[in-house]
């Protein structure tokens, strides 16, 4: 029945539309559980014993129209100069994000369709984002040296050119 749902699905609908569908946590690979996680929650919305071609042609209408309204509404709240996309100096860099993440051909300025490549919705994304937050805030709290030197690191070592001579790995004598 699954292989079923998924050849007809494909065969009326883009592979990468349906690929999407089915990748549910947007990680970019669709795992067997998570495939067929996605066709039983399809099945429960429609509460039929199957799914027809119509109603996953719809389903991902609806999912596409749905983050096309969500970009359009952050997109319609930031662009002061209303020319319906955001110039990077446009992106709010309070909220963390990074314009350059979604400025994909690098001309300055953010359309729609280039924040839904970047699929900001996936979980893989927010998981990016979230690691680049934390190496920024400790890139702009110290250096390294500093971290160390703060944390006595480097109150061991005789040292402090960040590089460990052959007496201190041996524990003998820094004089």
């Amino acid at each position: 029945m699954l292989t079923a749902i998924i050849t007809i699905a494909l065969a009326q609908t883009t592979t990468t539309e349906f690929a999407k569908m089915l990748d549910v946590d947007g990680d970019g690979i669709i795992h067997p559980m998570e495939a067929a996680s996605a066709l039983q929650f399809m099945l429960e919305e429609s509460g039929a014993e199957g799914i027809s071609i119509l109603e996953i042609e719809s389903i991902l209408e609806e999912r596409n129209l749905y983050e096309r309204e969500e970009i359009q509404l952050f997109v319609d709240e930031f662009d002061t100069n209303d020319d319906g996309n955001l110039q990077t100096s446009e992106v709010p860099t309070e909220m963390g994000i990074k314009p350059e993440t979604f400025d994909l051909n690098v001309d300055g300025v953010i359309s729609i369709d280039e924040i839904l490549e970047v699929n900001p919705f996936s979980d893989a994304f927010m998981i990016k984002m979230e690691v680049d937050s934390v190496f920024e805030d400790y890139d702009e709290t110290e250096s390294l040296k500093q971290f160390l030197k703060k944390n006595q690191i480097l109150q061991n070592f005789c040292s402090v050119s960040m590089r460990i001579r052959i007496n201190e790995l041996t524990g003998t004598s820094c004089m």
